[in-house]
């Protein structure tokens, strides 16, 4: 940068701004000025694409038979805020809704199991039950058995009614 120069470096380090088309320089006075108004209607351009762009995607657009609606930032800002928030809001509760679902369908299933689970223990109960019952017939028969054939055997070694003295 030269000093006393309020110029951007990269316009003063060898770029030819004056070639611009926008830019109609008569003469090295006027640079400053010149440059004033070209950064001036660059930035005009710019708010100008800014704000059709938010039209645009405010969905706004040019309606109205080509009559822009004059807007604000501070109104786009706002409208886009409020846009996010709801969608946030409707997911949110989405989301919120399906997770009830989801543990209230864990529920439903838990209480099946668990009618499930209780059934199968009074089975298993009753079927422990005649289990035990048939055990304790097959004892007293298996009993009856060995004292028949423990007789039946004492009856064939000693036929004369004696029984033999026990080992």
């Amino acid at each position: 940068m030269k000093t006393g120069d309020n110029e951007p470096a990269e316009l003063d380090s060898g770029s030819d701004y004056r070639k611009l088309p926008s830019c109609k320089i008569s003469g090295e006075s006027r640079k400053g000025s010149v440059m004033t108004e070209a950064h001036h209607r660059d930035l005009s351009q710019v708010e100008r694409g800014v704000e059709a762009a938010l039209r645009n995607f405010a969905g706004n657009g040019a309606a109205d038979g080509g009559k822009v609606p004059s807007i604000t930032a501070a109104e786009r800002i706002d409208k886009i805020g409020n846009m996010s928030a709801r969608a946030i809001i409707e997911a949110s509760e989405t989301t919120a809704k399906d997770i009830e679902e989801a543990a209230q369908a864990a529920v439903d299933i838990a209480a099946d199991i668990l009618e499930e689970a209780r059934q199968l223990a009074t089975e298993l109960r009753a079927s422990g039950k005649k289990m035990s019952e048939h055990l304790k017939e097959f004892a007293a028969l298996a009993n009856r058995v060995s004292t028949a054939m423990r007789d039946t055997r004492a009856e064939v070694l000693n036929p004369s009614g004696t029984l033999p003295p026990e080992d």
